[in-house]
């Protein structure tokens, strides 16, 4: 089987699964299934290239490189995402506490979603996040009051 769609540490050896050298049976037997499991380098490794690429081939103001949290997050994939140095990009206010749980600054976060509740608004500029898109008219007017209420101003993008 190609392992070109793998993640660089999947292997197959003598027709078993590998994922980071440990196989799938043990990963299967050790933790139950069904699980999820994700190879930090690899992950690691592509964000940074994709960061990276955009460098090189439009220069360090040509924009950001952006995780989106709705394909998988939790403290610990935060974490990495903050290490790497991208942003993140999330749609609900639990995805906006995981990633601030994780440290990601809160200028890297993008706040996307076409149903964001009042309160999740009023949390994402409390926090401060880097931009909130917005999708409709009621959602304008949303974020600006919430802005207004809270004394800030905020960085938004109309989609």
């Amino acid at each position: 089987m190609s392992t070109s769609l793998w993640p660089a540490g999947v292997s197959f050896n003598n027709g078993v699964l590998h994922i980071s050298g440990i196989s799938a049976q043990t990963l299967a037997k050790d933790f139950a299934t069904p699980a999820f499991f994700i190879d930090e380098d690899d992950f690691r490794a592509r964000a940074m290239g994709w960061n990276k690429a955009l460098n090189q081939s439009f220069g360090s103001n040509a924009g950001n490189v952006y995780y989106a949290a709705k394909a998988f997050i939790s403290v610990e994939v935060a974490r990495w995402i903050a290490d790497c140095g991208i942003g993140i990009d999330v749609c609900t206010g639990g995805e906006l506490a995981v990633a601030l749980a994780g440290g990601i600054d809160p200028q890297k976060i993008e706040v996307h979603g076409n149903n964001k509740s009042v309160s999740e608004i009023e949390r994402a500029v409390t926090a401060g996040v880097g931009t909130i898109v917005m999708d409709s008219l009621f959602e304008i007017e949303r974020v600006a009051a919430a802005a207004r209420k809270l004394g800030k101003r905020q960085r938004v993008l109309l989609r």
